[in-house]
């Protein structure tokens, strides 16, 4: 599919049935995608894929639109998220606590760690 050059990839749940390293090499083929001009819109239930690799999320309960936000945006939405049945990462909520958004570890410590 990719030798075609698709300016826009839809795919659903892309790493259902892989191990972390997998996912990992996924996304990161995907966020790759988007840094050449792509448009990758991925549907999943991976709450922290999508914290860590998600620029905008769309939440849907119902059939309706919940959520249609930037990616921290939508995060700071606890209410409308566990009404939709969908958990924060564990990594945002600690993120939250210093007063960031953060999708991953790594961006996490990269934030604590920078010194101007």
């Amino acid at each position: 599919m990719l030798a075609c050059r698709p300016a826009l990839l839809i795919l659903d749940e892309p790493t259902t049935g892989l191990d972390a390293h997998e996912q990992r090499a996924v996304m990161d083929l995907l966020l790759s995608l988007t840094e050449r001009g792509h448009a990758v819109l991925f549907i999943t239930h991976a709450m922290d894929l999508a914290a860590a690799y998600a620029h905008r999320v769309i939440v849907l309960d119902g059939g309706r639109v919940a959520v249609d936000a930037p990616v921290a945006e939508a995060f700071s939405r606890h209410d409308t998220l566990a009404q939709a049945r969908l958990h924060v990462p564990p990594i945002v909520q600690l993120a939250a606590r210093f007063g960031v958004y953060a999708g991953s570890p790594a961006a996490l410590a990269a934030m604590l760690t920078d010194t101007p």
